[in-house]
C-alpha cells in the first residue's frame, strides 16, 4: 500500500486515534502494549510509505513530521 500526501497524515491520524486505547488524547506505554498485531501491522503498513516491508529514517522522520505539524 502507497500512501501519500493528506492521505497519509490521515492514515497516520486514525491510526494514532486507534492506539490511544484510553482516548485521553495520547498513546502511553500501555496503550502501545495493548494495540492488537493486526493495529499494528496496519500501523506498520502506514507508515511504510514504498511498501518494500521495512521502514526506513526517512519514512520515519516523514511521520513524525506530518504528525507533529497538524
Amino acid at each position: 500500500m502507497t500512501t501519500t500526501g493528506s492521505n497519509a497524515q490521515t492514515a497516520i491520524v486514525e491510526e494514532f486515534q486507534r492506539m490511544d486505547v484510553d482516548g485521553d488524547g495520547g498513546v502511553d506505554r500501555a496503550d502501545f502494549l495493548c494495540m492488537p498485531a493486526a493495529e499494528a501491522a496496519t500501523c506498520f503498513t502506514t507508515l511504510d510509505s514504498d511498501g518494500d516491508g521495512q521502514l526506513s529514517d526517512r519514512e520515519f522522520l516523514k511521520a513524525v513530521k506530518r504528525f507533529s505539524t497538524s
